[in-house]
């Protein structure tokens, strides 16, 4: 069995089994989750050939108006499996140069490249998923099909010495078809939300010299170096996150029905009828006897007293305070992309202070400011403390 086969075996088994992963991973995140979606890539950069006619060089020669540096372009599309997998579908066009001084022959030529390829977040791997991470490095393999024309020609004299494809192959517009295999590195910047930035550099490896069958010491190799802008499909565009808060309800009055008198059930007991006096011996008649009635008895009202409302105990975020003079709430709103409806105003020590959330411990709170002040541009926002609505002069000593 060919090399080829076999990683291509490898791969497909790979591709099987990484959405079993990213299924399977539990990332502990609060409190934003990661969400599956799609992505398009358009990329550009430099498209270099490492096969053979090849300078001994890392980096593309120059010789004599013949240069090894060629171009390419390519467009993607990517699902996110987990935050660590993504799933990606390439497509490349691009050009081959590349020359030898001193087996005197030059080669040019071009390609139209198809591929499947994954990658793996390194950062999310190691340090778990975080959506205010803005740098992140990432691996890639794969595996394609590439449909190229070469021609070689003599260096000191431009004669023409053999070409490949030029409609005697198998692929595309007669070009030669042959199977690759990818591998190579990558880092991303996150814009936002939705945009993104990638650097990253692929290596093509095919399993036979067909580009430059003159020279036959090595399997042929090219590389596609590109820089790429991505664009989420499926991501929401969000002014600020929502983080909802359990609120206790206390009610302040008592109604009167609370209030009410404690009594027994008692009854009247009535007189029983005595039985008649047998006949017997004449003998003086007994007196009735007399039972006495039963006073009823009221018992002491008594009165329910409700308990104390508890304290009304929240966190927010201070966005801006004015001493003396308010600030218009749709000025802040159109300053810090933040809705008018969810900025409160509230006078403190003379001072007209503005703030947005409320939440139960000082965590949830200290992590919204951090989301203001990157990505609502908010400067200087801090933590602080309202008791029953009014704000404290300090957080307390125990955060939670």
């Amino acid at each position: 069995m060919k090399p080829t086969k076999i990683y291509s075996a490898i791969f497909v088994s790979l591709l099987l089994i990484i959405p079993l992963f990213g299924q399977a991973q539990t990332v502990k995140i609060s409190p934003t989750v990661f969400s599956r979606s799609w992505n398009i890539q358009l990329s550009t950069g430099a498209s270099l050939f490492y096969g053979e006619p090849k300078q001994p060089s890392f980096l593309p020669s120059t010789y004599n108006g013949n240069t090894e540096w060629r171009m390419g372009a390519g467009i993607q599309i990517g699902w996110e499996l987990s935050p660590v997998f993504m799933l990606r579908g390439q497509s490349i066009y691009g050009q081959l140069s590349g020359f030898n001084i001193n087996s005197d022959q030059y080669l040019q030529g071009d390609y139209l490249e198809f591929n499947i390829n994954s990658t793996i977040n390194i950062n999310n791997l190691i340090s778990g998923y975080s959506p205010m991470r803005k740098w992140g490095a990432f691996l890639t393999f794969g595996i394609g099909l590439t449909n190229y024309n070469t021609e070689i020609f003599q260096l000191s004299s431009t004669t023409l010495l053999e070409q490949m494809g030029h409609g005697h192959g198998k692929g595309i517009g007669g070009r030669t078809l042959e199977g690759i295999l990818l591998g190579g590195i990558g880092v991303n910047y996150k814009i936002n939300n939705t945009w993104s930035l990638q650097l990253e550099s692929v290596n093509r490896f095919l399993n036979t010299k067909k580009m430059d069958p003159l020279l036959t010491s090595k399997n042929d190799i090219y590389n596609y170096t590109s820089i790429g802008i991505t664009y989420k499909l499926t991501s929401k565009k969000r002014n600020v996150p929502t983080f909802q808060r359990r609120q206790n309800n206390y009610s302040t009055t008592t109604k009167n029905t609370l209030n009410r008198p404690v009594g027994s059930n008692n009854s009247n007991i009535t007189k029983q009828p005595l039985s008649p006096p047998k006949k017997a011996k004449k003998t003086a008649p007994k007196p009735k006897p007399v039972y006495p009635v039963e006073k009823k008895v009221k018992e002491p009202v008594r009165h329910i007293m409700p308990a104390p409302p508890r304290p009304m105990l929240e966190y927010r975020v201070q966005i801006r305070a004015k001493y003396g003079q308010p600030v218009p709430l749709s000025y802040l709103s159109k300053r810090f992309n933040i809705p008018e409806s969810k900025i409160r105003s509230n006078q403190y020590n003379g001072y007209y202070i503005y703030t947005v959330g409320s939440f139960d411990t000082f965590s949830q709170a200290n992590y919204y400011r951090k989301i203001l002040i990157t990505k609502n541009k908010v400067p200087g926002a801090f933590v602080v403390f309202f008791k029953n609505g009014r704000r404290m002069s300090h957080l307390p000593k125990n955060l939670k």
